[in-house]
Formats: C-alpha cells, structure tokens, sequence
C-alpha cells in the first residue's frame, strides 16, 4: 500500500530524475533528453506540490518541509531554470507568484 508521503515524495524523485537527465548528469541519448525536457516543461515543482499536499493531504500528505533552506533553493532553482512564455499575461502572472512565494519564504508575510 502506498501512503501519501511516498506517493508525494515520488514525484519529488521523478523530478529530479528528470533534471539528471536534462542537465547531462546521467548518460542518455539525445532522444530520451528531449523526452525528459518535454515531460519537465510541465512538471509540478516542489512550491507546486506543497499546495497540491495542502489541498489534497489524505492523497499527498501534509507536504509540509522543515528545511527552508531547501524550499528557498528550490524556488531559486523554479525562477532561474523557468521556460518564460511569450503571453504577457502570462510573465506577470510569473513576476506576481514569484514575489508572493519570496515573501512566503523570506517571512515578511507571517
């Protein structure tokens, strides 16, 4: 039986398996690399998941991190390695989530 926190720490695996593959740490032909990029483009990240474990905590568990650092790394890899779509509405709802989720961490909003 799998229990929520496997299942959520699975996709948190899965996405680092995905970013091994693209960024060469893991040997792979060029076709699998660009399998794993088209999967990742859209794949959850880890603030993603904390709110899917908050709204869904009897399927994900609580997804609730101690570690803040972790989380402040994690976001700062989401803004550097994020894929910026062409709609305007688009980035500027980027640039709003992205300050929202500084301010989460940073702590300005407790």
């Amino acid at each position: 039986m799998t229990m929520p926190n496997e299942r959520y720490n699975s996709i948190e695996y899965t996405r680092d398996f995905l970013d091994n593959i693209i960024w060469g740490k893991l040997e792979c032909s060029d076709e699998v690399i660009k399998e794993a990029q088209r999967c990742a483009r859209h794949f959850p990240w880890p603030s993603h998941m904390k709110h899917v474990a908050a709204a869904c905590p009897e399927i994900f568990g609580n997804g609730k991190s101690t570690d803040w650092v972790r989380d402040l790394e994690d976001f700062l890899y989401l803004i550097a390695n994020d894929y910026v779509e062409l709609s305007h509405e688009k980035i500027e709802w980027q640039r709003n989530d992205y300050r929202r989720r500084a301010r989460e961490l940073l702590g300005y909003d407790r």
